[in-house]
């Protein structure tokens, strides 16, 4: 049926589990300070302190299970059918119906001192709610910091007992629970000893056997044991992280699954509902037998206002989180109530808000950026100024467009931010993510370069988290927050090394590139430290690789094959269709007198299937595809030249990769990980965006992914086995 639980760390905790067969339609319910409560015997109460808890609503009435006020005061109903009697209404006394017990207790009194004065001269009546909803048969936990009691209307009247184990179930009586505790008072959470007899050799024979002895079963009575042995040899932090998450394991030591307490053919208890709240800090946790994840309701009093935040009806807090459900908020003072409509996310949020009001364009505009991110469970919000423009090239044609993002202290000098668990910095990318309704090849290619790279930080990628972002204050959608490939970002040396970004497929020829004086571009090649070196060494690392590709020796520079078969491999096995010679970074590090180069990843857009038809026409952009596998010129040109020793040494470092745990099911599931961590930012982002719908193949969820990558493995498998067998 249902267990009940008090638990004390620096605050106190109380809250229990609903077992049943099915949900009466319970929601969490907030009953502001003057919402009046019409007591069936005894008038309404008009004023009285806030509650919150868990309750099926009829008629505009709050059926409570389990809640808690304002004052940190909680109480539990659990049923107790077959030993539950109610007085008849009596003249001159305080009668409260059994269905308003919760709500007058809670809402009356502020202690657990004042509650049992109350119960002196409260006489408890079996009203029925209604004609559908006659008196439930009920026993309660009443409890705050100071301590608990159970109350249970018998026979012979209304009875109040201390409650020392700090829980609650279902029959018997609580005296016989109690009682029926002396039976296992040789329990221990100790490694057992052996006591049975020194005429016999036991020994233990396994790790992990104290508690041995203690009831399994789903009784209430063994339940009741159960949990205040549990509670009773709790061990966790002080902290609200530890002490709830302790709580919930606590109760779930005796929670119901759904095939194993047959209360009928066919139906089955199972635990609906468990819930905890913190009542010195007025937050209300849950889970549900369907989403584990602990959601939270909280309480806050700000401006003279006291705030209620709810679930809607449609969802509690994971579904708001992940499923773009709203959230109803009411601010309360006085006779005053204002009610609005919020979204959770648990992405970043930024809000860029232009001086001029306009959309930012190719020149810089300067604005204000407010950042709000989570840490350590609360969201902190911090503000700098902002010079931000658009960039990027075939993202220029869509109505969502990139932006990059240079901080600013209010001198106007650069000013670094930690944003969203990436490197500090002034300079920032934000990816529209148009193209791709996934939302998630970009962040997942660069994660798997991750794997793939074995250069460390000489060939390290960008990074990219999802935010959601604000613009002139109206919502833009889910954009990806990018570092800049930098030579902070790889470790290099501004005085001597060179970084190269390939821009465009317009390849020039070495000799081209040795008589250029360009210190900016030439062509396909973007230099991103000109200024450093010596004019008549801008160029020529790239002309040596240049010189590779078309099959000549290579000049003043050498590629890091190492990087040459990492960078072939992840290009094959995420299909990067459009990095087989550009959106690519050349890092040339100078050593020895000599620049060795290393292969970067850059716009990952079309990968995994998804590549770029050559069409203009926005909403036909892209398509699906899983083509040939030989994905970049260099990787090509290398296996051409070194004949059996390459073949051999590409199958060494696959097979090195996919022992070392790269599989498709871990792939999957962090493609999936990702996908659901912003489904609720992709609904909002769609709604913001609806003419971003590119492709057959590319759909919102990420089936195609899930295929391409296992379609992926076997195929570079097979390709690896050839490759090796053919040297």
């Amino acid at each position: 049926m249902c267990t009940a639980a008090t638990y004390q760390t620096r605050d106190f905790y109380m809250g229990r589990t609903l077992d049943y067969e099915f949900s009466y339609g319970e929601e969490i319910v907030i009953t502001p300070r003057r919402f009046p409560i019409a007591l069936r015997h005894g008038g309404v109460m008009d004023t009285h302190y806030a509650i919150i808890g868990t309750a099926h609503v009829a008629d505009g009435f709050p059926l409570y299970y389990d809640a808690v006020n304002e004052k940190g005061l909680g109480m539990a109903g659990l049923n107790f059918v077959g030993s539950a009697q109610y007085a008849e209404v009596v003249p001159d006394r305080e009668n409260i119906a059994q269905f308003e017990f919760i709500p007058r207790l809670l809402g009356r009194c502020a202690t657990l001192a004042e509650a049992r004065e109350a119960l002196r001269t409260l006489n408890l009546t079996g009203t029925p709610f209604s004609e559908r909803l006659p008196a439930s048969q009920l026993h309660w936990l009443l409890a705050d910091k100071s301590g608990a009691v159970v109350i249970e209307s018998v026979a012979d009247g209304l009875k109040v007992y201390d409650d020392p184990a700090g829980v609650l179930t279902n029959n018997p009586p609580f005296p016989q629970q109690m009682f029926a505790l002396n039976n296992f008072m040789h329990l221990s959470p100790k490694q057992p000893e052996n006591l049975f007899s020194d005429a016999l050799p036991l020994t233990l024979y396994s790790r992990g056997m104290g508690a041995l002895g203690l009831p399994g079963d789903l009784s209430s009575a063994s339940r009741f044991v159960r949990a205040a042995f549990t509670r009773l040899h709790s061990v966790s932090g002080e902290g609200e992280a530890d002490s709830v998450g302790q709580f919930f394991h606590i109760l779930g030591a005796v929670e119901q699954q759904n095939g194993c307490c047959e209360v009928r053919p066919g139906e089955y208890e199972r635990t609906i509902y468990t819930s905890c709240w913190n009542a010195d800090r007025g937050i209300y946790y849950y889970t549900t037998y369907t989403n584990r994840r602990i959601s939270a309701v909280e309480l806050r009093r700000e401006a003279g206002y006291t705030y209620y935040l709810c679930p809607s009806a449609a969802g509690g807090k994971a579904e708001a989180l992940s499923g773009n459900v709203e959230y109803a908020i009411y601010a309360v003072r006085g006779d005053s109530c204002r009610f609005s409509r919020i979204l959770f996310t648990p992405q970043t949020v930024l809000c860029l808000t232009a001086d001029s009001g306009e959309l930012p364009g190719e020149e810089r505009e300067e604005g204000d950026l407010a950042v709000y991110s989570i840490r350590d469970g609360r969201i902190v919000r911090e503000q700098a100024h902002v010079e931000v423009n658009e960039r990027g090239n075939t993202s220029r044609r869509f109505p969502k467009k990139s932006y990059r993002l240079h901080i600013q202290n209010a001198q106007g000098d650069k000013h670094h931010l930690d944003i969203a668990g990436l490197r500090s910095d002034d300079d920032w990318i934000l990816n529209p993510l148009y193209a791709d309704t996934s939302k998630i090849r970009e962040r997942l290619g660069y994660e798997l370069w991750d794997t793939f790279n074995s250069s460390g930080s000489r060939a390290a990628s960008s990074r990219l988290v999802h935010v959601e972002v604000f613009l002139n204050g109206a919502y833009w959608g889910l954009y990806g927050l990018q570092e800049r490939v930098d030579l902070k970002q790889l470790d290099g040396d501004k005085r001597a090394d060179l970084l190269y970004k390939v821009v465009a497929n317009d390849r020039p020829t070495a000799e081209e590139l040795l008589s250029c004086a360009s210190t900016g571009r030439y062509r396909a090649f973007e230099l991103q430290n000109g200024d450093t070196a010596g004019a008549e060494n801008l160029w020529m690392p790239a002309a040596a690789y240049i010189a590779y590709l078309d099959g000549q020796d290579m000049a003043g520079a050498e590629l890091n094959i190492d990087n040459v078969v990492d960078y072939g491999l992840w290009a094959m096995f995420t299909q990067a269709h459009d990095n087989h010679f550009k959106n690519q970074f050349l890092n040339a590090v100078h050593e020895s007198g000599c620049y060795t180069l290393y292969k970067i990843p850059w716009d990952l857009n079309h990968t995994f299937g998804d590549v770029w038809r050559g069409e203009d026409v926005e909403n036909n952009f892209t398509g699906y595809m899983v083509g040939s596998l030989v994905m970049d010129g260099a990787f090509e040109e290398y296996l051409a030249r070194g004949g059996d020793e390459a073949a051999l040494a590409v199958a060494a470092r696959w097979r090195q990769l996919r022992s070392g745990g790269l599989t498709a099911e871990a792939v999957i599931a962090r493609a999936r990980e990702m996908h659901e961590e912003i489904a609720g930012a992709r609904m909002r982002d769609s709604l913001r965006w609806p003419q971003c719908g590119m492709g057959e193949g590319n759909a919102m969820n990420i089936r195609d992914i899930e295929d391409f990558v296992e379609t992926m493995f076997v195929r570079m498998d097979e390709y690896i086995e050839e490759l090796a067998s053919g040297a």
